[in-house]
């Protein structure tokens, strides 16, 4: 991050949250309590497989959100994405 005014270009407003200030981040402690639902905190990682994350990652890419409208973060990529003409 130290970096960012280069990288988001000097009109950008970047705000950082405080360390152990986890009540700053709360739509990044939103997911993180998600995808400990299936991979719970203190796990060694490297015995999680690829096969694993990805499921857990698709699960919350399709979880319907009440702040979306009841859509998914999916959903409003793709849709988002249809709009640039892109294709991935």
């Amino acid at each position: 991050m130290s970096f960012h005014p280069t990288a988001a270009g000097n009109d950008t407003v970047v705000y950082f949250a405080h360390l152990y200030s986890s009540g700053e981040r709360g739509t990044n402690e939103k997911q993180n309590s998600l995808a400990r639902r299936f991979i719970p905190k203190r796990k060694d990682m490297p015995n999680v497989t690829e096969y694993a994350i990805n499921k857990v990652e698709e699960w919350i890419n399709e979880l319907l959100r009440k702040m979306f409208g009841y859509r998914s973060p999916q959903a409003l990529f793709d849709e988002r994405l249809s709009m640039l003409n892109i294709s991935i």
